[in-house]
């Protein structure tokens, strides 16, 4: 693409999916992955992880499959946004495990469970937008997470969703699932000093330079661009994203702050809350309001100089 080439990139480092070879070592995502690691490893059997949208939890779900996958089973749900006793069958599938026609497909995850664990092998249950299951489903859970053989136990649970996901768990009637989490976590928008290094490392990953040096962002635009996005990732790679075409369309090898500023005026009011003296383009405005006073004044000019000698009437 020539925007890619442009800028000297392989790649746009900046989409919406989560890369997890793009993931930024650096502030809490990496403590809560670290911690999380740490939970499994001893045995923890019911985890949670809240934030609000944008914040990291499905980079934190990609990453935890990918870091996990070759040593334990990895199952990983997607939005769950369906009703009734669906996650029994959906955990069969996403497992590989078969079930006969008619067959309990809860006792067959057990079955699963115990002749994995006989093996040695761990099996953790991965759920993102956990905040959209319905109260069976989360009973379920529970049950399943309560599985045990020899004292460890069979499956390992991490609920990845939004805030209401910790509302939900406080009702009384969901309060024995609530009880169950032995370690709750909450990702954050990255602290704004680390926004900086945070796009430049995404700019690195998707470079065709091996040192990933090329400064492509003024730093004056990364400082503005952590303070508009205020350190959401997801707000992060949308302004920057679209500061980058305002850049090429302009010709401009280096993205400035005019370019991170037209960037958010396109996401102002959907995305983000645009102060005002970024809402609109002053300089041009002013502009035109100079010309508009120039063209008024010389209306004028025009009159007193020249209308005595003007035919009105």
């Amino acid at each position: 693409m020539p925007i890619l080439a442009h800028f000297g990139l392989l790649e746009y480092p900046f989409r919406l999916t989560q890369e997890p070879r793009m993931f930024f070592g650096e502030g809490e995502h990496a403590a809560i992955l670290q911690a999380i690691d740490f939970a499994l490893g001893r045995g923890d059997g019911l985890l949670k992880v809240v934030g609000e949208i944008g914040t990291g939890k499905t980079m934190i779900a990609r990453m935890l499959a990918e870091h996990l996958g070759g040593r334990v089973n990895v199952c990983y749900l997607a939005p769950p946004v369906h009703e009734g006793n669906w996650l029994p069958a959906a955990i069969c599938r996403a497992l590989g495990v078969r079930t006969e026609p008619g067959g309990d497909a809860t006792f067959a995850i057990e079955d699963y469970l115990r002749q994995e664990r006989l093996r040695e092998r761990r099996t953790v249950l991965i759920v993102d937008e956990a905040q959209a299951l319905d109260d069976d489903a989360i009973e379920t859970l529970r049950l399943l997470g309560n599985l045990e053989l020899k004292g460890d136990r069979l499956l390992q649970v991490i609920l990845l969703g939004q805030p209401e996901l910790d509302r939900i768990l406080a009702q009384s009637a969901l309060r024995p699932a609530g009880q169950r989490v032995s370690f709750s976590f909450e990702t954050r928008p990255i602290s704004l000093r680390l926004v900086p290094r945070y796009v430049r490392h995404r700019l690195a990953c998707a470079s065709e330079l091996a040192d990933g040096k090329a400064e492509i962002f003024t730093a004056g635009a990364l400082r503005l661009l952590a303070r508009l996005s205020r350190g959401v990732p997801r707000v992060i790679h949308l302004i920057a994203d679209k500061a980058m075409f305002a850049a090429y369309a302009d010709g401009a090898r280096k993205v400035g702050r005019r370019h991170v500023v037209a960037g958010a005026r396109e996401l102002a009011g959907q995305i983000i809350e645009l102060p005002m003296r970024y809402r609109h383009d002053w300089g041009r405005m002013a502009l035109l309001a100079c010309l508009g006073l120039l063209s008024f004044a010389s209306g004028v000019l025009s009159v007193w100089v020249f209308g005595p000698y003007l035919p009105f009437g």
